[in-house]
Order: C-alpha cells, then structure tokens, then sequence
C-alpha cells in the first residue's frame, strides 16, 4: 500500500476510534517516520479532508457499503478525498486504496464501489434527493456539522444567520498577528519583512501569501504575536488599571493576556488564574519569553480562585471553560470532542465562575465575562440570570462576534460594571 495512504488511514484511525485529538495523532504516527515535509504536508491534507467531509461521507459509505470494518472504512475516507477533492495520489495508486479492502469480490461489493467512483465533488449533489434543501439535516451534511448544533443555532439566531455561520466556518480563516509595539512599530516591520501585509485591524499584519507565520522569523523573534483582534478588542474595550488590579481567569489555553503586554508594557502587573493544567504551563512559557516580570500567574481548580486574590481588583477577565464552538472552523475534529449532552455542565461551570470572580470586583469595578462560541445558553442568556441575581451589576456592553464578520471568528463578550454601593 503507498505509504502516504497508510499513514493517513492510520491517523484518520486513531482520531474516529480512539478519540485521539488531530494533531496529538499526527505526531504520534510521524514523529519516526522518514518522510519529506511534502509527504507530511500530504498526509495532514488526507486526514483533514476525510474530517471536514465526515458526515457526508460517512452516509456514501453507510448506504453503499454497510458491512466494512472500522480500517476498511477509513481507507474509503481517503480514497473519497483524493478522487473528490486532492487529486494527490495517481489514477493506479488511487485504484490501490481499494483492492487493499478485505472485500470479498461479490458483485455486490464491485457495484457499491462502482456507486461510490460516481460520485461527484459537488458536496449538494452528494446528499440525497429526499433530503429537503436547506434543511437542518441537509445543512448538516452540505457543512460538515453535527445536526443538533444546526438545529440550535437555527432556534437562536434564524435560518439566514445559520446559513451564514455555517458558510464561514467552511472556509480558512486569515492569519491575523498583532505587531509586538514593544520592540516595533507596524512600519518598521512592514520595512523590515516584505512578505507580510497591513491588516484591516490596527496594528496587525498578514502574510501576503499563504504561510504558516509560527515559523517566521518575526515569530520567533516576538516581534508579531498570535492573539486574535477579536480577544484584543476585549481588551481594548475594558476599564483597566494595574495600579487598582487586573485579574484574569481562564479555563483553557488562552494567549490573549498579551494585549496588556501592548496596552501598556512587560512591566504591567496582572494577575493569571489558570484552571487548567496544559494552558498553565503553555501561559507560564508565554509570560517567561516576553518577560512579564510582574505577572503572578496560578494553578487552581475553578472553585478555588478566592485563594488566588487577596483582595477585590478594579478590572476582572473571565475565560471560562466553555463549548469553544469558534474550534470548528479551525480544528478539523472538534466536532467530535464535544457533544450536545456536555452543555450543560459546561453552563454550571461558567455560572459559577461568574459569581465567585463578580464578588472579587471592587465597587465601580468591571467584570468581563468572554467565551469563544456561539450560542445564546452560555451568553446572552446566562450574562441576564446573572445580572437577575446579582443587582449590584449593569450591563455596559455585550457583542456577539460572528465568523463572517471581518473578525473571521467566533467570540461573545459582556462588560458589566459592580455599580457603587451609597456608605452612610
């Protein structure tokens, strides 16, 4: 079997059994293995596919060939995506793919494979006729999404609004990176790397062709940094004051309290609550190669955060744990990872965050709650029972940030001030 195809199937395994994360999977299964950058680059191309097309081509091969097993069906993934849509692999090397099937060779066998050669890349024409156009199960297959999520972003935001949705997250978004001020002005770097382009966003940059900027040289010099303008405009749009307290909290892997570092300079002190073990230690890296001598950052379990701060700041950030909906655009295999039956713990888990670091604001204080998704139940909704129960709270602002706005992504932020309390 050509090693490019074995190599994919084998990941594409892992990630649809084993429930093993995408890029946890492709270093896993190439990390020994002596290929060129160009056969990786092919090998990720295969699995990605295979993913962003799951649903539709999960249904070809449940209709037209019901009995393969698990290996034998991530063969016809790949298969599907060269013939459909990467058009790597040779016409022989392609024919391959199948005859490496443990399919016994009985007619019926020959003319499902026959059924699936028919097909078109035109995903539309791939769903079935009695599947009503625009659908949610339709909208489903057409965007690679899983049918509950269509369905509750249709009951939230409308037909129109889900459709746009759904569009953008099918296409790649731009590669915006903030210009580190600290060590260069947007110009100078612009001067100093023809290869990168002024951004719509104030003081961001873009390669002018499609690159991977985690490897430039202004990357690894610090000079641009790898914060979305969305999470930045969070920033831009709060009351801060390290002299009066800046505490953040966040439940994921989350780089955005680097806009502080622009916002003022590495000397600015912050507190960083981190309740989780990965985003610790990759926050505690960050804070040490850009040199944020003042930061005080901790590891502790959400319930625990009042050990953290000793006293009540002006301005407090809460990251929470949360769907992440905004990961589908960008990570191939998060529709897998999270399902409709871990929303509503995921909601418990916020609302509590919210409470425990509202009461650490101090009066005249701002709480700013932000949470990369889309969808009313841990935003809207959730921020009015919150300002419900707690009077001493006003809504300043709220924005749901769409992925087809120029943003290219998906964010909801609350500001909500702690109004001061009348002393006697």
């Amino acid at each position: 079997m050509n090693k490019i195809v074995q190599l994919s199937s084998n990941i594409l395994f892992s990630v649809l059994t084993e429930n093993t994360p995408f890029n946890m999977a492709v270093n896993h299964f190439l990390k020994e293995e002596n290929i060129s950058s160009v056969e990786r680059s092919q090998i990720v191309k295969f699995v990605g596919c295979s993913l962003r097309h799951f649903y539709i081509f999960d249904f070809l091969i449940k209709q037209h060939l019901p009995s393969l097993n698990e290996h034998d069906r991530c063969l016809v993934f790949i298969y599907l995506s060269n013939r459909l849509f990467l058009h790597v692999l040779s016409v022989e090397d392609g024919a391959l793919i199948l005859k490496d099937m443990s399919l016994k060779e009985d007619s019926d066998k020959k003319t499902a494979l026959l059924k699936l050669d028919e097909a078109t890349n035109d995903v539309e024409k791939l769903i079935p006729n009695d599947i009503v156009k625009d659908s949610p199960q339709f909208l489903s297959y057409r965007f690679n999404t899983p049918l509950w999520l269509v369905k509750m972003w249709s009951k939230h935001y409308g037909e129109y609004l889900t459709y746009r949705i759904l569009r953008a997250n099918s296409k790649p978004a731009s590669n915006f990176y903030l210009v580190n001020n600290t060590l260069i002005k947007r110009d100078g770097l612009l001067n100093k790397y023809s290869d990168l382009s002024a951004s719509s966003f104030d003081n961001y940059v873009l390669p002018k062709e499609k690159q991977n900027l985690k490897r430039h040289s202004a990357f690894l010099k610090r000079e641009i940094i790898d914060i979305s303008p969305s999470w930045y405009s969070v920033f831009e749009k709060a009351d801060t004051d390290p002299i009066r307290g800046i505490a953040i909290y966040s439940g994921f892997p989350n780089n955005a309290f680097l806009s502080l570092l622009n916002k003022y300079d590495n000397k600015v002190k912050f507190d960083l609550v981190i309740g989780d073990s990965q985003a610790f230690f990759a926050s505690k890296k960050t804070i040490e190669n850009f040199h944020l001598v003042n930061a005080c950052y901790y590891e502790v379990a959400p319930t625990s955060v009042v050990t953290c701060i000793s006293k009540p700041v002006h301005t407090f950030f809460v990251f929470p744990r949360s769907s992440q909906l905004a990961l589908l655009k960008s990570t191939p295999d998060y529709f897998l990872h999270f399902t409709q039956e871990q929303l509503d713990g995921v909601i418990k888990g916020e609302e509590y965050l919210l409470h425990e670091c509202g009461d650490l604001v101090e009066e005249g204080g701002q709480l700013i709650y932000a949470i990369p998704t889309i969808n009313k139940k841990e935003s809207h909704r959730l921020i009015k029972r919150f300002l419900e129960s707690n009077p001493s709270f006003s809504l300043l602002e709220e924005q749901q940030i769409f992925p087809f706005s120029e943003y290219e992504d998906s964010l909801y932020f609350a500001i909500l001030k702690k109004e001061v309390v009348p002393h006697d």
